[in-house]
């Protein structure tokens, strides 16, 4: 006899032997039961059985910030399901069945400045067994802080630092910039006009993407004519 419900004991109909059969176990534990046989004697075996196994061929799925798609295989010795409670992350199969498994797993474009992290886990019945995280890149947009030049005009160049399209969003009406858009990280090359005035004057170039909040600014300084 066995109380435990996730084994099945058939005896052979000359009782000469018993076939013992067990369910899957969709549990995240090994689990124990005992089968006593009673006769002349009485004798108890014990029978364990151990946790379903499920692995993923990495923990951790790293992105752009333009976000994209990976390929990820699942191995299972029993059937599975796949969720994420993270908007921004589309995995393309929620379930699966024993053995190896292909399933997709998506990210949408990541606008704000920061990096962010989300993951997906993966269950067996209702215990989760293994979970992958998910990184993706924030928007980069970075370059000099401060430029300085010379009353009479003149040219220098800085590095933008960037991971989207960007472009020139205000300059003072002295100073220009080229190239005044580009895709990523750019070189650029900044001129000032001759500054005819004694008095030395500032601005601030502004770099950016329509509907992005991330900026970068340049503080630009030139020096006012000295007269002797």
């Amino acid at each position: 006899s066995c109380d435990a419900d996730w084994i099945t004991l058939v005896p052979a109909e000359d009782q000469s032997y018993i076939d013992i059969s067990l369910s899957e176990n969709l549990t995240n534990a090994a689990r124990t039961a005992y089968i006593i046989f009673s006769g002349v004697t009485t004798e108890t075996f014990v029978v364990t059985q151990n946790a379903a196994n499920l692995t993923s061929a990495t923990n951790t799925l790293e992105y752009s910030q333009a976000g994209g798609t990976y390929l990820l295989k699942i191995n299972s010795e029993v059937s599975w399901s796949a969720n994420t409670s993270y908007d921004w992350i589309d995995v393309s199969a929620i379930s699966g069945h024993a053995g190896e498994s292909e399933i997709t797993i998506s990210t949408s474009t990541n606008w704000d400045s920061k990096s962010r992290t989300g993951s997906v886990g993966f269950y067996i019945g209702e215990d989760i067994f293994t979970s992958v995280v998910i990184k993706q890149d924030g928007v980069r947009l970075s370059t000099v802080n401060e430029l300085s030049f010379r009353a009479l005009g003149e040219s220098k160049t800085a590095a933008v630092e960037a991971n989207v399209s960007w472009r020139i969003l205000s300059k003072p009406n002295w100073v220009s910039v080229t190239p005044d858009a580009a895709e990523g990280s750019s070189m650029i090359s900044i001129s000032t006009e001759n500054n005819a005035d004694a008095t030395n004057r500032t601005g601030i170039i502004k770099l950016g993407r329509e509907g992005l909040s991330q900026t970068a600014e340049i503080s630009v300084a030139q020096a006012g004519k000295y007269f002797s």
